[in-house]
């Protein structure tokens, strides 16, 4: 820009704006530091876009979309979160009647990457006006039960009566023999149910490279499975390899699946899951990887597409997150080589 600035009267100001050698006079307007995500994974899924579109996870009524986050429990005070958690709508099912306060990290890390509120810094989810519902189903080991599951999912259930489009994330899973049909076990019927009742059921394929057939509850057809891809930048081209820490030393690729998810023809989506950088239950940031931090990418994305159209029912969802992606060659959505 061939200009410069300086300090002046209005008077001096419309002086310099009458010479023939100027060709415009402004004043200044202040500035302020952009959003910063910290997630390369938030840009590269275009979560910006929506971001400045207004597309923030409010219905056209002002009704935020509801994502219910089972997990270690989320803390109920980070400044990222606080703002979006409905504590009122949360429960804690390891100890009833306490509250879900995350006593082990992972259930913040994931809430922060879906729906972490805007706060001028910090950290910044896919649907960042979302309501947050917290169900604490894993302990401070990260360790629960099913029937700790079974318990979120019925709050759930109870919840997702009033009508508000509600998508449930579910960052855990076990990898166990299982016949087919909801009837399959309790938690099958469980998802079947949630997703009959027009919730979205979104989880993560595992954590261990092999087929993800077997592992559960992101095997079931009904729920959105999501594996992990690694994005190094915010951009889709190739960006070179790196290591990195996941229970041991990992070597991971720019746009490559990442080393260690599982795979098969039950994922319907994969996503950023490689040093995705989020909330962590210290009241800080930090990054961490596994398909568990792609499932909120996906989540926060079903929960963008139901405030656009609240009546969308999951498959619905699903069918709109698989068309509007791109194939693992970079080619558009649905094309041959997909």
């Amino acid at each position: 820009l061939n200009g410069f600035a300086f300090r002046g009267s209005e008077q001096a100001a419309r002086a310099l704006e009458r010479n023939p050698n100027v060709l415009r006079v402004e004043a200044a307007r202040a500035v302020s530091a952009v959003q910063e995500s910290g997630s390369h994974g938030f840009f590269r899924i275009d979560a910006e876009w929506t971001y400045y579109a207004g597309d923030r996870g409010t219905m056209a009524s002002g009704t935020p979309v509801r994502i219910a986050v089972l997990d270690t429990g989320i803390m109920t005070t980070h400044p990222d979160l606080a703002p979006n958690l409905d504590l009122a709508q949360s429960v804690n099912c390891v100890n009833p009647g306490s509250s879900p306060e995350d006593d082990q990290g992972h259930g913040t890390h994931v809430a922060g990457i879906a729906a972490a509120a805007d706060q001028g810094d910090g950290a910044l989810g896919v649907a960042s006006q979302a309501t947050i519902v917290a169900a604490k189903v894993l302990d401070a080991s990260g360790y629960g039960t099913d029937a700790q599951v079974l318990c979120g999912l019925d709050h759930v259930a109870a919840l997702a009566a009033d009508g508000v489009p509600t998508v449930v994330n579910l960052s855990l899973g076990e990898a166990h023999a299982e016949g087919s049909g909801c009837a399959s076990s309790a938690t099958h019927q469980a998802i079947c149910n949630l997703t009959a009742a027009n919730v979205t059921v979104v989880a993560a394929a595992g954590n261990t490279p092999e087929d993800a057939g077997s592992f559960y509850p992101a095997a079931y057809p009904e729920t959105i499975a999501v594996s992990a891809f690694t994005a190094l930048d915010g951009d889709p081209g190739v960006s070179g390899c790196g290591f990195f820490i996941l229970d041991g030393l990992l070597y991971e690729c720019d746009e490559a699946l990442a080393s260690f998810t599982s795979y098969g023809s039950i994922v319907d989506v994969t996503a950023p899951g490689v040093r995705v950088w989020s909330t962590t239950f210290d009241g800080a940031h930090g990054g961490n990887s596994g398909t568990s931090m792609a499932a909120p990418f996906v989540s926060g994305a079903a929960a963008l597409i139901l405030a656009k159209n609240p009546t969308l029912d999951p498959a619905a969802v699903r069918s709109i997150l698989q068309s509007s992606g791109e194939c693992p060659d970079g080619t558009t959505a649905g094309g041959p080589t997909c």
